[in-house]
Formats: structure tokens, C-alpha cells, sequence
């Protein structure tokens, strides 16, 4: 089985940074992880409908860790994000 017959893209990411952070994140964990990039630069900056910027890629022995971190920081940002918003119709 080569290299990457043992890999598994565990999350696509909409930026460079969301996927730096996700790497970072992993690799702390002692999760080694990596990101791919999907873009392509012969479009020099242009969106590229449908494929966000990049792939999350883990071992596949590591799937279900590397997901579950990464769900626990989104999941967090939500909550976050929904507790800075104020409520409508209250004062």
C-alpha cells in the first residue's frame, strides 16, 4: 500500500489560514496532517466554483480523531459566534 493509499481527506477548507489552523491544530494533537491545496493558479486568484481552497489530509488510522478535533473547534466557534449576536426583539 503506497503513501497515499493510507490517507484520507478528513475536511475541505474555504482559506489558507482554516487550513493552516486545522493543520496546526491536528499536529498538536501528534496527529501528523497536512493540507493540499485545490487551487490553481493559472486562474491567478479567481474563484474556483465548488472546490474551496484545499483538503485537510490525515492517516487513515487517524480519521476519527483528526474529525472529531476538528468538529470540537468548529462546533466551538459556533458557539461563540451565536453568543456574541444579540437577540432580536429583546432590549
Amino acid at each position: 500500500m503506497t503513501k497515499e493509499e493510507r490517507t484520507v481527506v478528513v475536511h475541505e477548507v474555504e482559506s489558507e489560514l482554516e487550513g493552516q489552523i486545522f493543520e496546526d491544530l491536528l499536529q498538536e494533537a501528534g496527529i501528523p496532517a497536512m493540507v493540499s491545496s485545490t487551487h490553481d493558479a493559472a486562474f491567478d486568484g479567481m474563484e474556483t466554483t465548488g472546490r474551496g481552497w484545499g483538503k485537510v489530509i490525515v492517516l487513515i488510522e487517524d480519521r476519527e480523531a483528526a474529525a472529531r478535533i476538528i468538529e470540537e473547534y468548529l462546533s466551538t466557534l459556533k458557539k461563540k459566534g451565536k453568543a456574541a449576536k444579540p437577540k432580536k426583539g429583546k432590549k
